[in-house]
Order: structure tokens, then sequence, then C-alpha cells
């Protein structure tokens, strides 16, 4: 996964305001990272604190800037285990793959991909547009293309 060059710039920008500001502190209190893992994440797991913990705050965010960087075969994994949510929109409208079970399975993915990804903040700020620019899922109107919006 190659970074976009959106996600480079706001990551470049990212690393200039705290350079302004100073570098993410190393000994954050307990309280700071709870802090820390509420803003950038869907919530704290055991793993993603054991990784906080051993790369540190301002290196375990560095990382989650650069989510190409981070190896998440994981979730790649479960997401094949959905084909439908990659296929054509051409080949779901010519019913070879999906109608209403795409959009299922679409929902076990983004449900997946807040729970199990390592890239915790980009998929946060994947939900937070998703969010902003809505289409419904499931919905009658987007049923054989709503897959491809989320590709």
């Amino acid at each position: 996964m190659s970074p976009t060059p959106a996600l480079t710039a706001l990551r470049d920008r990212a690393q200039r305001h705290t350079a302004s500001v100073g570098a993410v502190p190393s000994d954050l209190s307990e309280a700071d990272v709870r802090h820390l893992v509420r803003r950038t994440t869907f919530g704290a797991s055991p793993e993603l604190l054991a990784d906080l913990a051993a790369a540190g705050p301002a290196a375990w965010l560095d990382s989650q800037l650069d989510p190409g960087s981070i190896d998440d075969r994981a979730m790649d994994g479960y997401l094949r285990k959905l084909p439908q949510i990659f296929a054509p929109v051409s080949q779901t409208r010519a019913g070879r793959v999906g109608n209403w079970d795409t959009m299922q399975a679409l929902g076990f993915a983004t449900v997946g991909r807040y729970a199990f990804s390592r890239r915790q903040l980009f998929e946060v700020v994947c939900d937070l547009w998703s969010n902003h620019l809505n289409v419904t899922n499931p919905s009658s109107d987007v049923w054989d293309t709503r897959h491809d919006y989320d590709a």
C-alpha cells in the first residue's frame, strides 16, 4: 500500500506541526496515552497498547501517519474472505457476483477494519470522510455500486 499524495501531504503537515510545537513526549502519563489512543484509533486493544509501549508514542504516531509502512497482513487476509467487495461494478450488475450480500459483506469489512486493522489512524480518517461524504449502505439505489465507493 503506497500512500496517496494527499495522505503524504497530511503526514508531512503533521510532522511539521509536531516539530514546531515540540515532539510527542516519550514519557506520557497513562491518561495521556489513553487520550492519544482515543483520538487516533477506534479503541484500545491489548495488541495496540503493546505496539504503542514497544515503539513509544512518537514513533507509534509516526508509523500511523505512514500506513503503508504498517504490516496489516491479518486484515488483508480477512478482507480476501469477502471477494465480492473487490468485484468490478460491471460484474455486480451482470449478476455474476453480489447483490444485497455485497452490501452485507461491505458492512463486515468496515467493522473488521475498525476492530482489527493495525492502520487505525488511517481507518479513523477513512471513517471521517465516509461519514462526511455519506452514501447510505444498505440502500436499494446503490446495491451494485456502493462497494466500489469504499474500494
